[in-house]
């Protein structure tokens, strides 16, 4: 079976890159995919689409990085990212910087309560071991905690991590006020913007933009059918309690999509 997979994403790398046409001039000498990752943004769904035609990480050619698991090795890990054909992860601004040169840089975004929501029923119907397992089956306690892990997950996911990080400790050290400014040239900076909403439009876009021909299906990669069972099983009441708790932990993500949006509409 190992074997036989090796052998398919052989294939599904030639095939990829036969069908790649970088134009000279607008993608020429950027021969590389960055896709920054933000949590329950569809963001599963494209990297398994890409992972397998790019490349494995024991060749080099791909790379998670996740900005949030910064170990001493931080240096090695952005310098394999820069040398990656093909790199994602939950890593915010910062990181990119650090690994962007030469390359089609990407992301998706998510109407905020929608992925505020989607996060909560995903991580606390997770394994307890999982990394990000929200220790609470109550989603007003999930979004009042202070604990880390809750934090990382509610606190302006979006802004946050376009603006600096997703670790939240990298975070604070830039001034909350300067957030959405830095986010929104984030924004402004990447060479595309798509949208969970409107996911098969905005993938066959993506690689339109890539010159790359659209599978039959676009990808579904999320949730094991077991966890999608227990997450739409886990139904959240919304009271005004929790409304204005949402509303505490989004103001800024509410803002930066509303400008996400707008900005999607330019011709």
């Amino acid at each position: 079976m190992i074997f036989i997979k090796k052998v398919q994403q052989h294939l599904l790398r030639a095939e990829f890159m036969a069908r790649q046409k970088f134009v000279r001039g607008t993608l020429a000498g950027r021969q590389r995919l960055i896709f920054l990752h933000i949590p329950k943004c569809a963001g599963s769904s494209l990297t398994s689409y890409f992972r397998p035609r790019l490349g494995t990480a024991g060749s080099g050619r791909f790379k998670y990085l996740f900005d949030w698991r910064m170990r001493e090795d931080w240096h090695d890990q952005v310098a394999q990212a820069r040398q990656a054909t093909f790199v994602t992860g939950h890593f915010g601004a910062d990181a990119l910087d650090e690994i962007r040169k030469e390359s089609f840089s990407c992301t998706f975004l998510r109407e905020p309560r929608s992925r505020l929501r989607s996060h909560f029923k995903y991580f606390s119907t997770a394994e307890d071991e999982a990394e990000d397992h929200v220790p609470t089956k109550d989603y007003l306690t999930f979004l009042t905690s202070d604990l880390p892990v809750c934090l990382r997950g509610a606190d302006n996911v979006i802004a946050r991590q376009l603006a600096v990080a997703y670790d939240i400790d990298r975070a604070a050290r830039v001034p909350r006020a300067a957030w959405l400014d830095r986010a929104q040239r984030t924004l402004e900076s990447l060479d595309f913007v798509g949208f969970q909403e409107s996911f098969d439009a905005d993938f066959a876009a993506l690689l339109e933009r890539l010159h790359l021909r659209p599978p039959p299906a676009p990808p579904r990669t999320n949730v094991t059918e077991d966890m999608r069972s227990k997450a739409e099983r886990h139904e959240l009441v919304i009271t005004q309690e929790v409304l204005e708790a949402e509303d505490r932990c989004l103001t800024l993500d509410l803002e930066l999509y509303a400008f996400a949006r707008v900005r999607a509409e330019r011709p």
